[in-house]
């Protein structure tokens, strides 16, 4: 007897459900609301794009410009004076000294004139904070590491192997040098 019961409500709800969401949109298909947007990162970096590995590690923080410029002005950048250190131990492709760098060629600085220090703990980040140095012409007082940026001792290490990194473009172009000077000249 409930189970009969039951049944029969259940038919009786089906009756007078609402029309289904199908059904609603055919409808009245003038008042279909616009799909909500998808969110998509503010910028994708290079190191993010080309890594497939580390999907289930935590995301990487990514600042878009204006809010790297409004932090490099919270923090006053525009009143160091040539010769002080400017560094961002956890720097990923540099957009923080991008912004450090535009505000003092806003106020008629040459980035040159500053110690620049990045760090990032991901090689290929760091490659790419290398290049961006370049491209944002830091000068030549720039030194890049790829460490825990926890680590108190990471301009040592980075230093370390800029120095290691000279010395193999030195040797490089000496045995290119030398190569040139002992091979026999090509037939003509």
């Amino acid at each position: 007897m409930a189970a009969q019961r039951s049944v029969r409500l259940a038919a009786r709800r089906r009756a007078h459900r609402r029309p289904g969401r199908a059904a609603r949109r055919s409808a009245a298909p003038h008042r279909r609301a616009a799909p909500a947007p998808r969110h998509r990162p503010v910028r994708r970096t290079a190191p993010a794009a080309a890594r497939t590995e580390d999907r289930g590690q935590p995301r990487r923080l990514l600042h878009p410009q204006p809010v790297a410029e409004a932090l490099a002005r919270m923090l006053h950048v525009a009143d160091a004076t040539p010769g002080q250190s400017i560094a961002d131990p956890a720097a990923g492709t540099g957009i923080m000294l991008w912004a450090a760098a535009h505000i003092l060629r806003q106020h008629g600085k040459d980035p040159a004139d500053y110690h620049w220090y990045a760090n990032d703990i991901d090689p290929l980040a760091a490659a790419c904070l290398a290049v961006n140095a370049h491209l944002w012409a830091l000068g030549p007082n720039v030194l890049i590491g790829c460490a825990d940026g926890l680590d108190p001792a990471w301009p040592h290490y980075a230093a370390v192997d800029r120095a290691t990194g000279l010395d193999i473009a030195r040797t490089a172009r000496a045995f290119a040098a030398l190569n040139a000077l002992t091979s026999p000249p090509e037939p003509q």
